[in-house]
C-alpha cells in the first residue's frame, strides 16, 4: 500500500476521508476544496518561480531524479519525487523543493532541507505535520536523517523554519495507524464532525449516516457524548398520563431533555427543551402566515439569535465556558418578549410560550454535553414508529410490550455497532455485557443482579 501527503493530510481530517482517498474512492467535488486547492496550487507555482530567481540557472534542477540527488551540485530543487520502502507499505511524495547546503568541512554530507508552500498568512498544526512528513519521506528516501525543514506561506512569503524533531516521531506514529487501517479489508466507522462541510466526500458520507441514523448526525456531539447516549429504554403505558415520570424519575439529578409535552413540566429537575421542535413549529407557522410581519420579524429576530450559539456548538461542542458568552444575547431577546405587545393570537400564541418555557431553553448554555435538542430520542423512536405504522391494529398489550423489549435491544446494539445476532448468541443479559461487547469501558463487571438492569 501507499501513503502519500494526499492521504495523510485527509488522516488529519477524518479516518473516513484517509479510506476513501487510499482506496481511490470517487467524490462528488466540493467548492470550498477545490478553491482551497486551486490557491495552494497557484501559490506554489508563484512562490517555486520566485525562489529559482534567487539563484543562478546552474544551480537549480527541475524536478531531478532521486538516485542523482546524494550526488547532485544544485543549490535548489523543484518538485522532487521521493520514494522509501518501509515494512508494511510505500511512502510516496513529491517535495515542492528542496534546499542543498553544501558541507563547509570536506568529508561531510551536504544539508538538505525540505520546502513547502502554503497560501494562507496563518500556519495551522496540520501544516506543520505536513512538513513532517516531507521531512521524514525523504530522510527514509535518503538513509539519512534530515534536521530541518521550511514552510513559505502568506502574502509575505514569511518563512517557517522548523526542527524535524519536533513533529517527526508524530507523523511516524500517525503514519503506522494509517497503514494498519488500509490493511484491513473494513472501513473505519463513519462519524460526522466540523471538516465534512469542506470535504470532498461530505454528501457521500451523510448519506451513509442517515441509512444507520448515526448519532453524529447531531451537531456538535463528540464521540464521549455520542456513547453517553448510546442506551435506548422502550416501555409500554397504557395513557398519555404523565404521573408515573414522579416516580420514575425520582432521584434523577441529571438535566431531563424533552420536547415540550406538558406532562415534564412538573418535574422538579433541569430540563431543557428540545429547541429543534420549536424552530420547526416556527417555520411550520411561517408558511401558513407568511403575511403576519410581526410574527415573521419574531421568528427571524429568535432566528438570528440562535444561529450564533450553533455555530459555537458545531465549533467547540457542548461546552459553557464557550457557550456563556451567549448568555446575554439570549437575556436581551427575553426582554424583547417580555415587552412585545402581540397583535394577532398566532403571536399571542409564541409570546405565551416562550415566556412559559423561557428557563428551560437554554439550560445547555451553563452545562457540559446538555444537547440543544432531543434529536437522538427522535433517532432511536423511528423503529418503533415504523412497527405501528405497519401493524397498528394488529398487535395486543402483551405482545406490544414483548416487541418494545425487543426493540430496546435492537437499537441499544445498533447504536453501538454490536451485532444483533452476536449478541443474542453470547446469551449476555446485561449493558454492560453489551458494552463489553462494542469495546466500552464499563464500570465493575459484576453480573446484573436487579431488574433495572437487566435489558
Amino acid at each position: 500500500m501507499k501513503v502519500t501527503p494526499n492521504v495523510f493530510e485527509a488522516s488529519l481530517k477524518c479516518p473516513t476521508k484517509c479510506w476513501l482517498r487510499a482506496t481511490s474512492e470517487l467524490s462528488a467535488g466540493n467548492t470550498y476544496a477545490e478553491w482551497v486547492k486551486a490557491q495552494n496550487d497557484s501559490y506554489r507555482t508563484t512562490e517555486t518561480e520566485r525562489l529559482i530567481s534567487e539563484f543562478a540557472s546552474n544551480e537549480v534542477a527541475r524536478s531531478p531524479a532521486m538516485e542523482n540527488v546524494m550526488a547532485a551540485k544544485w543549490r535548489l530543487a523543484s518538485s522532487l519525487a521521493v520514494q522509501a520502502k518501509m515494512d508494511s507499505y510505500v511512502l510516496e511524495a513529491e517535495l515542492h523543493a528542496v534546499e542543498r547546503l553544501p558541507a563547509e568541512d570536506l568529508g561531510k554530507p551536504a544539508e538538505f532541507i525540505p520546502i513547502r508552500f502554503v497560501f494562507t498568512n496563518k500556519i495551522g498544526n496540520d501544516d506543520k505535520l505536513l512538513l513532517g512528513f516531507d521531512v521524514f519521506a525523504l530522510s527514509a528516501s535518503l538513509g539519512r536523517e534530515i534536521g530541518t525543514g521550511k514552510i513559505i506561506h502568506g502574502d509575505d512569503s514569511t518563512t517557517l523554519r522548523a526542527k524535524s524533531s519536533v513533529v517527526v516521531g508524530e507523523v511516524r506514529k500517525r503514519i503506522e495507524q494509517i497503514a494498519a487501517m488500509l490493511s484491513t479489508a473494513t472501513p473505519p466507522e463513519l462519524v460526522l464532525n466540523r471538516h465534512c462541510t469542506e470535504c470532498e466526500f461530505r454528501d457521500r458520507c451523510r448519506q451513509k449516516a442517515k441509512e444507520t441514523d448515526d448519532l453524529s448526525l447531531l451537531s456538535g456531539m463528540s464521540e464521549k457524548e455520542r456513547a453517553r447516549y448510546r442506551m435506548v429504554h422502550f416501555f409500554y403505558r397504557s395513557s398519555r398520563e404523565a404521573s408515573f415520570l414522579m416516580e420514575m424519575l425520582d432521584g434523577f439529578s441529571g438535566i431531563l431533555v424533552s420536547d415540550f409535552f406538558t406532562g415534564y413540566d412538573s418535574m422538579p429537575c433541569p430540563q431543557q427543551k428540545c429547541l429543534v421542535h420549536l424552530v420547526r413549529d416556527l417555520d411550520e407557522d411561517l408558511v401558513h402566515n407568511p403575511f403576519n410581519e410581526q410574527f415573521k420579524y419574531f421568528a427571524q429576530d429568535f432566528g438570528t439569535l440562535l444561529r450564533p450559539i450553533i455555530e459555537t456548538v458545531d465549533r467547540f461542542g457542548l461546552k459553557k465556558r464557550h457557550l456563556a458568552k451567549h448568555k446575554r444575547d439570549v437575556g436581551r431577546f427575553l426582554k424583547s418578549i417580555e415587552v412585545l405587545k402581540p397583535d394577532s393570537e398566532l403571536v399571542e400564541k409564541y409570546h405565551n410560550r416562550f415566556l412559559k418555557y423561557w428557563p428551560k431553553m437554554f439550560t445547555f448554555l451553563d452545562y457540559d454535553g446538555v444537547p440543544w435538542n432531543n434529536n437522538n430520542a427522535e433517532h432511536a423512536i423511528k423503529r418503533f414508529a415504523k412497527y405501528r405504522r405497519n401493524t397498528d391494529g394488529c398487535y395486543t398489550e402483551r405482545s406490544l410490550k414483548e416487541y418494545l423489549i425487543l426493540a430496546s435491544v435492537l437499537e441499544t446494539c445498533d447504536f453501538n455497532k454490536v451485532n444483533v445476532l452476536k449478541f443474542l448468541l453470547s446469551k449476555e443479559a446485561t449493558l454492560e455485557g453489551l458494552f463489553r461487547m462494542a469495546g466500552r469501558k464499563t464500570k465493575g463487571s459484576r453480573p446484573a443482579d436487579t431488574e433495572n438492569e437487566t435489558l
